[in-house]
């Protein structure tokens, strides 16, 4: 398999480049052009109509964007064959926000390989709690995710601030890192609960970090479709998560996990403390996460069902050729 980098610089504009990565397409004769991200689904839906590929697919993977994305990713969707969405919300938007017809939208979900169900081992487990200092008998709550305003960590915060006096032993570790760590910190501090929460940083995916949680939290207030809920899943952690975006379409509710309204700390400590009171009720959410998300978000599944679309998509464009 060849491949080719391409890099700007100030003596080549986009427009030359877009013109190698045509050149590259039609000289290897590419069937297939995927594109990733708010960048490729223009640059590259262009180059692979220009050098004639027969199949150009698109993604969408976010609801929100500025508004010179939505303007230039809506050429490259209109370039494309197909769009393809993460989460039906996301597809939901392509409708309504992007004016794209249903018929040309697919929904194909984030994945994680196996590894994401590699279970960490009781001697890497310990080194974890010695590194962040947590207690035998701990009882954590654990949020992956970006230390970024939309995710919410302030909500969290704040319901752990309601629930630590009523639970001694509880410990928050927030895994992630972003610019709102300075503030994040100053408000656990202003609520009390300093000693309480641990600021874990950045961690190796592999073993995954949920298998320390008794309870995996998402609370973002705005999400496409989140990787760290799936990856909760195949950790076999029950999870709370605010119903937003592509959530609902990776936890179900009261079977895996609990819902609840964004920015509402009462209703996310509530949530949290019922699944802290519950041992059972965390294995059996656990349990049926891991099940879920080998049914519907393992690689071997989501690439398979990519690998049909490819096929579909290549068997209509020969036979709609003259």
């Amino acid at each position: 398999m060849r491949s080719l980098a391409f890099q700007s610089s100030d003596s080549q504009s986009t427009t030359s480049t877009g013109g190698r990565l045509a050149r590259f397409l039609r000289d290897e004769r590419v069937s297939v052009v995927h594109c990733h991200d708010q960048y490729s689904n223009v640059f590259s839906t262009l180059s692979a109509r220009a050098a004639g590929v027969p199949v150009v697919i698109a993604s969408k993977r976010w609801l929100h964007s500025p508004a010179r994305y939505r303007i230039s990713n809506g050429i490259g969707f209109r370039a494309a064959t197909r769009v393809l969405a993460n989460s039906d919300a996301v597809a939901s938007s392509l409708r309504s926000e992007d004016f794209l017809g249903k018929q040309r939208i697919v929904v194909v979900p984030n994945f994680v390989d196996e590894q994401a169900f590699m279970r960490a081992t009781p001697i890497q487990l310990d080194t974890w709690r010695r590194e962040l200092n947590l207690e035998p008998g701990a009882l954590v709550v654990g949020i992956v995710a970006s230390l970024l305003p939309i995710k919410d960590h302030a909500s969290l915060l704040r319901a752990i601030g309601m629930l630590a006096p009523r639970w001694p032993k509880l410990r928050l570790v927030i895994v992630g890192q972003g610019p709102e760590r300075d503030a994040l910190e100053a408000l656990a501090t202003e609520l009390g609960i300093g000693a309480v929460v641990r600021f874990a940083g950045l961690r190796p995916q592999v073993p995954s970090f949920h298998y320390l949680f008794d309870v995996s939290v998402l609370c973002s207030v705005s999400e496409g479709f989140p990787n760290s809920l799936v990856e909760a899943m195949a950790a076999e952690r029950p999870i709370v998560a605010t119903d937003v975006g592509g959530v609902r379409d990776a936890v179900r509710d009261g079977e895996t996990g609990l819902l609840v309204p964004p920015g509402s700390p009462t209703q996310l400590a509530e949530a949290i403390e019922s699944l802290l009171g519950d041992p059972s009720l965390r294995q059996a959410m656990g349990k049926a996460g891991s099940r879920i998300a080998r049914e519907r978000f393992h690689a071997r599944v989501v690439i398979a069902s990519l690998q049909d679309l490819y096929d579909r998509l290549l068997l209509n464009s020969r036979q709609s050729v003259p």
